[in-house]
Parts: structure tokens; C-alpha cells; sequence
């Protein structure tokens, strides 16, 4: 199963890669109106794919309750990590004047703050933070700092 999972990937990729020099003048100049994959030779055969993904896929029952659990997680750690950032703004964006609690939740998870000194680098600190968590980490960042 892996040999054809493997080269269906490899064609897939052939495909695409086929599109974008095909279309390379209009994906340059900003013309290009549609994905690589849709303009691919394969577009049809990536529209059934999405069209079983879509009915088959994605609204099993496992695969949604593994959704909601994921939000979950994330809506958690949000909310545990925003009065960190308002304290933040609150001491303009003095890492050294956080409450003993948020310097240790700094610590704690390696958040990275100490660059931050407005509200847009606070927002992209947290962005870069939870993006780029894994799944296990961030279950444990939740079960550690969220509310439940």
C-alpha cells in the first residue's frame, strides 16, 4: 500500500509541478486564477479525491471528534496564556515586571517575550507559539495552563 501511496504522491507532485511552468507568466504576474492542483492535468482526479475526502473523510465520526478535541486544546491554551499577554501590555512590555506567576509561565513553556514590546509582536509571539506546537505538546500546554 505504501509503494502506490508513494506514487500517487510522485505523480501528484509531477502534476503540479507540470502546471507551474505551464503557468508560470500568470502565477508571476498575479493572473493566475486557480490552484496548481485544479490546473494540474490530474485536476479531475484531485476533485474526486476531494469530493470522497469531503463525504468520506472528513465527517467520520473519529475525525470530528478529533476536531473538536483539537479547538478544544487550542481555545484552552488561548485562554490560559492571554492574562500573561494583557499583564505584558499592562507593564509596557517589561518581561521583568510579570507576576511571579506569568515569569514562571514564561520559563515554564520557553515562551518566547522578551523580544516583544507592542501589541502586534505580542500577537505574532503567541501565533508562532501555538502554530507550532505538536499535537502531544499541545495537550500538555493545555492540561498544564487551561481552564477547564
Amino acid at each position: 500500500m505504501s509503494i502506490y501511496r508513494a506514487k500517487a504522491i510522485s505523480g501528484a507532485i509531477a502534476a503540479c509541478v507540470d502546471a507551474f511552468r505551464e503557468n508560470y507568466a500568470a502565477i508571476m504576474d498575479g493572473t493566475f486564477p486557480r490552484s496548481l492542483v485544479e490546473a494540474s492535468r490530474l485536476g479531475e482526479e484531485f476533485q474526486a479525491i476531494r469530493q470522497v475526502a469531503r463525504t468520506e473523510i472528513f465527517n467520520a465520526a473519529r475525525k470530528t471528534e478529533l476536531e473538536v478535541y483539537g479547538r478544544n486544546v487550542v481555545y484552552r491554551i488561548l485562554d490560559g496564556l492571554l492574562p500573561l499577554f494583557n499583564e505584558l501590555r499592562a507593564v509596557e512590555w517589561d518581561c521583568t515586571r510579570l507576576s511571579a506567576y506569568h515569569a514562571q509561565l514564561v520559563r515554564a513553556l520557553r515562551l518566547p517575550v522578551a523580544h516583544v514590546t507592542n501589541a502586534y509582536d505580542a500577537l505574532h509571539a503567541l501565533t508562532d507559539f501555538v502554530s507550532g506546537m505538536t499535537d502531544r505538546y499541545a495537550v500538555k500546554v493545555a492540561d498544564m495552563i487551561g481552564r477547564r
